[in-house]
């Protein structure tokens, strides 16, 4: 007879457990034993389901971009708005999302591991860029945009975002920041996508805060 008859449930729960005490104590100051402990299990338990903490982190992670990616699925799907309003409102949610803050603040001191950065890239360009694309397409159609190269526009725009705006790949001040937001927000417009407006900018400004990247 196995001796976990839901071994699904003791994976959400590992997960759950790591997750908070990553967020808590950060994952360089989270060891496995810490896990084991603060779950009650035997530490073969946990080596069953997770060979490392490596692993373990980057099962954390996927799942809150699972959630990301349902989040979404539902704004491509939301009536009544145009191609350039859902992509404001897939940034707004990504900017705000509890889960997403909580996601990059784990993930600050890890993403200088170039196998969790090149996997990072390789999940935006495989799952978000067609769905972006999709959008710029509805924009075309209906108006909002006037984009000549939809989908190469959505890569280029995935990567450029991921790797001057993310403070997973790069640390700066909020200055710094601040002046990528701008450069990213007229890069947009000339290629044709207004998408950041004065009310998402100021989202930037507090999500810098939020995510506790350097101070001035």
């Amino acid at each position: 007879m196995s001796r976990n008859k839901y071994p699904e449930e003791t994976v959400q729960k590992i997960l759950d457990t790591a997750h908070d005490l990553f967020l808590k104590q950060g994952y360089e100051q989270t060891s496995m034993q810490s896990i084991v402990e603060a779950l009650g299990l035997s530490k073969g338990a946990i080596y069953h389901h997770f060979k490392s903490k490596e692993e373990l982190l980057i099962r954390v992670l996927e799942r809150d971009y699972e959630q990301h990616q349902r989040t979404l699925e539902e704004t491509l799907h939301e009536p009544g708005l145009t191609g350039l309003q859902k992509i404001r409102r897939l940034v707004y949610a990504s900017l705000t999302s509890p889960s997403q803050r909580e996601q990059v603040r784990i993930a600050l001191p890890v993403y200088q591991n170039p196998q969790i950065a090149v996997r990072e890239i390789y999940q935006l360009i495989e799952y978000s860029t067609p769905h972006l694309c999709r959008l710029i397409e509805e924009g075309n159609a209906d108006g909002s945009l006037s984009v000549q190269y939809p989908y190469e526009t959505a890569e280029t725009l995935q990567l450029l975002f991921t790797l001057i705006l993310h403070p997973q790949f790069i640390s700066f001040t909020r200055g710094e920041w601040l002046r990528r937001v701008l450069f990213f927000r007229e890069l947009c417009a000339k290629l044709g996508i207004p998408v950041i407006d004065d009310k998402l900018l100021a989202v930037f400004e507090e999500y810098f805060d939020a995510i506790s990247c350097k101070p001035n």
